[in-house]
Formats: structure tokens, sequence, C-alpha cells
């Protein structure tokens, strides 16, 4: 079976390394972590991951959502928001 690739956006250290590690142990491959919405675009498109698991509320000046947005019109992946 094909691990799916899974990129993490969350700007809380703590809880992005247990969202790691959950999702790992769940036999996914986490491919990245980003804490910035504009960040997270980027590799978004770098990567390309099958599943992204976004902070709605980023410390930044792109919400989670805004940058879902704008990562959906790019490429073909799904979003999980975290709140």
């Amino acid at each position: 079976m094909d691990r799916k690739k899974i990129l993490i956006v969350e700007d809380e250290v703590l809880t992005a390394q247990h969202l790691e590690m959950l999702i790992e142990d769940a036999g996914y491959s986490v491919v990245g972590i980003c804490d910035r919405g504009e960040r997270a675009i980027k590799e978004a498109l770098r990567l390309k991951p099958d599943w992204i698991f976004m902070d709605v509320m980023l410390k930044d000046s792109i919400s989670g959502s805004e940058a879902a947005l704008k990562i959906t019109t790019l490429i073909d992946t799904k979003i999980i928001f975290l709140t």
C-alpha cells in the first residue's frame, strides 16, 4: 500500500510534534511541517501532499483558511482543518 503524504501546518510546536507522531503511528508519512501560511503554500506546491492538516488560526498575515483556498486552486489535495 502506498503511504499517503501529509503536510502539517500548525504554529504551535508541541501540537505539531504530537500530530506528527499520531499520523506516523497510523502508518502515514509526514513530509513537512510549516508554521506560516505563505510557507505552507510554497511547501504544498513543492511536496504535493495527499492531505494537509491545516490550523485555521496561524500567527501570520495569512490565515490557514486563506492558505488552504490558495493551495486548492493550485494543486489537487485534501485539507483537514484544525482549531
